[in-house]
């Protein structure tokens, strides 16, 4: 199979016609806009049979039919498809995009001789700049540890699945190849990875860059060569790798434990039919021509189709425009400011009239308009449902009338599971039980459900007939609940044989403690293992909170002995920062003579709620402990019935909650309207050293395991508009790397804006006319976050970090350098740690004019110098190194 032609001029031998357009019009474009999914399909089995479909608008709707029509009727239809190729360069790349579709459907598993090392994604965290998938160039060295070797499967699938544990963790696998004959390496992943070729960065293949279903690499190197591939695991994640000759057939070439770090020549091949495509596209510049490109990038799963499809769209074609927000709804949480774009294309084509254009008007305009039963485009049906699924959980909807019109649809089915286990547990296992292989997703709900109504057979009848690596706590544990200890034992001596033994010898000596005999030799073993994975958060979550616990514990014995006050006594929040995730606990203390006195807990968009428990305390000091598990409906709510039948005194609220940030800061505000009280925060960072910044002055202490401690007494908060603070824990590391990943982020999609050009001809007066341009823009004093340049633009307004990389990125298309800088504006706030001098509050940018003068430019204008602006100190980012620089006394 000819499939990696190289994307050279003299191999593209034939031009494909610009038909795309044409089988959308008229009459077809009545049925592929009539807003009716079984139709839609109806529609494409007819063109597959008499062979005049368009075969990217089939490849690329692939998932839209197999919702429809089911795996076996889908796949005998592709088998048909290469019929209405019209090149042997499109047929070779349809039967290509067949062949993995097939294949990730047939559970073949049956081992080939090729051996790779997948590394135990526990034990070996990765550099942040790698799970960040930026741009820079380090290089990368192998560890020779926490590697399992595994067989790669006969069919090109190495199993990555089995061997990840941690979805939340960059994994990464590596081969070592023996190789003196030129080869094409070709990767099949539905992951964002970043790939290395001895130790040298050749790709990231991620939205961040470039992200396509099919990498193809030419490779020249004299011996052989070392493949790395970082990955970020997600649901139903796979990975392929076969490696081609120079006549297109596969090679297997013999796999070696040494390690390559020579140069090593390659380039990036791509399919002929792709290369036709572009050569076509580069030629007319037409919406036609767009329009193939942007299916074919669509069927390989790829963001560059949302560049085609913009320029498809002057055709003023409906279908067009109704792809084009189907893409753009599906990669809404991907790429910020999607919606607005959406938002565009609707007011510019009201004109439009089909059923599935209003569709897509109702779902951003009018959401009260569309009734989730009167639905039948099964995409936006499915987005509805994620969309309101708290409303319909709170009514009770009964949705599973929706699975008889769609049966094969296992997404529907798993969102009406998933609504339906709030209220009815039995019936959303019944619903899940029906899926006849379910993926990630669809296991991971049964299993939460059958853990929830304590089937704990259930859990260990499916995890023994899948073998599923991300699960087996959950089956230990269900092993534990049902007694069945030998087993337990006896499986987990297994998995610390095959080398994942990170949690193993934790939950033996649970067993133990069960078992009334002594679990000391197995934690010894454990904190050995985790006090060396750096970071490791369960073990620090463990340490961490055993002193929280002591803290408010023994406060809330002193309170009960104490106080005979209504209202709250005493607050704690702790907060574990580990890279940019904090976990949060609220600890508040409270003596109730009503259910009213207990405060109106509300929180931001960007906390996840994890658990509730309220201890309840007679005068006696008996707890009584209550564990909320629904939090969908109100929480307030659900905290209030607990006080409705007792005569508990004091009442100790604990809410946990994760909050994730693009830097460690958190802001907290107080929002009790209650008299004053003495507030705790205890914080823990592994590297840095925390410091709370606050106008409250408070007292400072050095906690066990490497905790912050801060007091504020019941004097101090005594003003309520005081009381807030922001915590914030720093490393000259974190610093680069988030502005390193803020910077990529921000331009996702930058393709999508046009309008970059500076019409002045010195840097001077370039940066005084992007100075003037930021006064048009509304700008939030926020310099911790950032959106995205397609939002900042499309609305007019965004923070401060939003400005300033909006000004670099200008600034960069205009051919002038400039370097982000951070610093602390003159606030008045108090720092109350040991300030390790990273504490910043604002955001400059600075661009040098020579090598020693510059322009300083804020959102207030541009400076000569330091002097002229009210900071300090700097931190200038200038590659891998921050210079601070000082204003002069």
């Amino acid at each position: 199979m000819n499939r990696l032609l190289k994307a050279i001029a003299f191999l593209v031998i034939a031009i494909v016609p610009a038909n795309a357009l044409s089988h959308v019009t008229d009459d077809s474009t009545c049925i592929y806009c009539n807003g009716d999914s079984n139709r839609i399909i109806e529609q494409y089995e007819k063109e597959i049979v008499s062979g005049k479909a368009h075969p990217a608008l089939i490849l690329a709707d692939m998932h839209h039919i197999l919702q429809i029509a089911g795996t076996n009727k889908t796949f005998l239809l592709l088998k048909e498809l290469a019929g209405s190729a019209t090149t042997d360069a499109e047929k070779l790349y349809i039967q290509d995009i067949v062949q993995i579709l097939e294949e990730l459907n047939i559970n073949n598993t049956i081992k080939g001789n090729t051996r790779w090392d997948i590394y135990d994604n526990i034990k070996e965290r990765m550099p942040k700049s790698i799970a960040a998938l930026q741009c820079n160039n380090s290089p990368c060295f192998l560890s020779d540890k926490n590697k399992i070797r595994v067989a790669q499967y006969q069919n090109g699938f190495i199993p990555v699945q089995q061997y990840t544990q941690d979805y939340t963790a960059i994994g990464l696998c590596s081969g070592s190849f023996k190789a003196n004959a030129p080869v094409t390496l070709t990767i099949y992943s539905n992951m964002d990875y970043v790939c290395y070729i001895n130790g040298k960065k050749i790709c990231v293949n991620a939205i961040t860059d470039k992200k396509k279903l099919v990498r193809m690499f030419h490779l020249q190197s004299e011996g052989g060569f070392t493949v790395a591939i970082y990955y970020k695991p997600v649901q139903d994640m796979f990975l392929k790798i076969q490696y081609y000759d120079d006549t297109s057939q596969i090679v297997h070439l013999p796999d070696t434990e040494n390690s390559y770090f020579h140069d090593v020549q390659w380039y990036e091949s791509y399919y002929a039919y792709e290369s036709q495509l572009l050569t076509q596209y580069n030629t007319q510049r037409s919406a036609e021509a767009a329009f193939q490109l942007a299916l074919f990038y669509e069927s390989l799963q790829s963001t560059e189709a949302l560049k085609y499809y913009k320029e498809a769209l002057k055709s003023s074609n409906e279908f067009i425009a109704c792809r084009f927000l189907s893409l753009l709804l599906e990669h809404a949480n991907q790429i910020t400011g999607s919606e607005l774009l959406m938002k565009g294309i609707l007011k510019n084509n009201e004109r439009y009239t089909s059923a599935l254009w209003q569709y897509y008007y109702n779902y951003i305009y009018k959401r009260q308009s569309l009734d989730i039963m009167q639905v039948h485009y099964l995409p936006i049906l499915i987005h509805l449902l994620h969309r309101e699924k708290d409303e319909l959980i709170l009514k009770k909807v009964n949705c599973e009338q929706l699975l008889e019109r769609y049966p094969f649809s296992n997404d529907l089915r798993y969102i009406v599971a998933e609504i339906t286990a709030q209220y009815d547990i039995k019936r959303a296992i019944g619903l899940l039980e029906s899926i006849p292989q379910p993926n990630d997703k669809e296991m991971a709900l049964l299993l939460q459900c059958y853990e929830q109504d304590q089937q704990f057979e259930q859990i260990v009848s499916i995890l023994e007939r899948n073998t599923v690596d991300r699960h087996f706590d959950m089956y230990i544990n269900a092993l534990i609940a049902l007694k069945r200890y030998n087993e337990a034992k006896s499986a987990l001596f297994k998995r610390i044989a095959q080398g994942f033994d990170s949690h193993a010898y934790i939950l033996l000596a649970t067993i133990a403690d069960l078992e009334d005999s002594d679990g000391s030799m197995y934690r010894q073993k454990h904190e050995v293992i985790v006090s060396g994975i750096p970071w490791h958060s369960d073990y620090m979550k463990n340490a961490f909170d055993d002193y929280v616990h002591k803290t408010v514990f023994s406060r809330l014995a002193f309170e009960t002995m104490h106080t005979s006050t209504a209202g709250l006594l005493y607050s704690c929040y702790s907060l574990r920062i580990i890279n940019t995730k904090a976990y949060c606990s609220i600890y508040d203390l409270y003596y109730i003579s009503s259910a009213s006195l207990i405060n109106d807990y509300a929180f931001g968009k960007d906390v996840t709620i994890t658990g509730c428990t309220i201890y309840l305390v007679d005068e006696h000091g008996e707890i009584e402990k209550k564990k909320i598990k629904y939090m969908y409906n109100s929480l307030n709510n659900e905290i209030a019935e607990c006080f409705k039948e007792n005569l508990n005194k004091y009442a100790l609220v604990e809410i946990s909650f994760l909050v994730q940030k693009d830097i460690p800061v958190v802001h907290i505000q107080q929002n009790y309207n209650l008299s004053q009280f003495d507030m705790d925060i205890i914080v823990m960072h592994p590297q840095a050293k925390p410091y709370v910044v606050s106008a409250l002055q408070g007292n400072l202490s050095n906690g066990e395991h490497g905790t912050k401690h801060i007091r504020f007494n019941a004097y101090e908060l005594s003003a309520q508009n005081y009381r807030n603070f922001m915590v914030m824990a720093l490393t000259p590391e974190d610093l680069i790397e988030w502005i390193n990943e803020q910077n990529v982020r921000f331009k996702i999609a930058d393709y999508l804006v046009t309008d970059t050009q500076l019409h002045s001809t010195t840097i001077e007066d370039n940066a005084l006319e992007i100075s003037n341009l930021l006064k048009q823009y509304t700008i939030i004093r926020n310099p911790y976050t950032a959106t995205s340049l397609l939002q900042f633009t499309a609305t007019g307004k965004g923070t401060l970090l939003d400005a300033l990389l909006y000004t670099r990125y200008i600034l960069a298309k205009n051919g002038i350098m400039s370097y982000i800088a951070v610093g602390c504006s003159h606030s008045g706030n108090n720092t109350q740690c040991n300030d390790n001098g990273l504490y910043f509050n604002t955001v400059l940018l600075y661009i040098p004019l020579t090598a020693e003068k510059g322009i300083w430019l804020t959102c207030n204008g541009t400076y000569p110098s330091l002097d002229e602006i009210a900071v300090d100190t700097v931190f200038l980012f200038v590659g891998d190194e921050v210079i601070q620089k000082t204003k002069k006394k």
